[in-house]
């Protein structure tokens, strides 16, 4: 009964470890799919410098962190794609649920092709929680959904940072509008002028 019950056991276990669909390791990525793994930024509690900080800007902070340089690991990839990969002008960061760190990551690599000396737009079309005029420190102004409403010019949406060649477009003041209308055509002629 013993002898059935441990091989009942380790065949529930086994069976559980094959249906897990969790990502967990760099390994369970390349497990999964045949895509390169470009770089695996540490969450923020597995890097000594940041664990006690609330949202640092890391490569702006702690630009000799492990987690900086996982981000510059990630923009290197991007700005010296492999020879058959294409440039790459514009990225677009998503995941399926809050929380999963798009805007850290995206602002993190804002400020590193910043101080590499690229022109950089930064759009948070983040309806439901923005988060990049946070981190880097800006107030909550007009963006993109008063733009899209045609109360403002595009050239007012830009904000101004700390860093020279950083510019931001938050969603705006009524951000709640916003997720009905990027699709519109209106849109599409700010990303083309952008």
């Amino acid at each position: 009964a013993v002898l059935g019950a441990f091989a009942f056991a380790m065949a529930i276990g086994i069976l559980l470890e094959l249906l897990d669909q969790h990502i967990r390791s760099p390994k369970d990525i390349t497990r999964l799919t045949t895509l390169p793994l470009i770089a695996s930024i540490p969450h923020r509690d597995e890097d000594p410098l940041l664990k006690s900080i609330e949202d640092p800007l890391t490569t702006a902070d702690f630009p000799n962190s492990t987690t900086a340089n996982e981000y510059r690991r990630v923009l290197a990839r991007l700005l010296y794609p492999e020879e058959e990969s294409a440039e790459i002008n514009s990225l677009l960061i998503c995941s399926p649920t809050s929380g999963d760190g798009k805007s850290s990551l995206a602002t993190n690599l804002a400020v590193a092709l910043s101080q590499a000396n690229r022109n950089v737009l930064l759009i948070d079309l983040n309806s439901q929680s923005p988060m990049i005029e946070h981190l880097l420190g800006l107030s909550i102004s007009v963006g993109m959904s008063e733009f899209l409403d045609g109360e403002r010019p595009r050239e007012d949406l830009l904000q101004w940072t700390d860093f020279e060649s950083l510019r931001v477009v938050g969603p705006g003041l009524d951000a709640n509008k916003l997720s009905g209308r990027l699709a519109s055509r209106k849109m599409m002629e700010f990303l083309e002028w952008a």
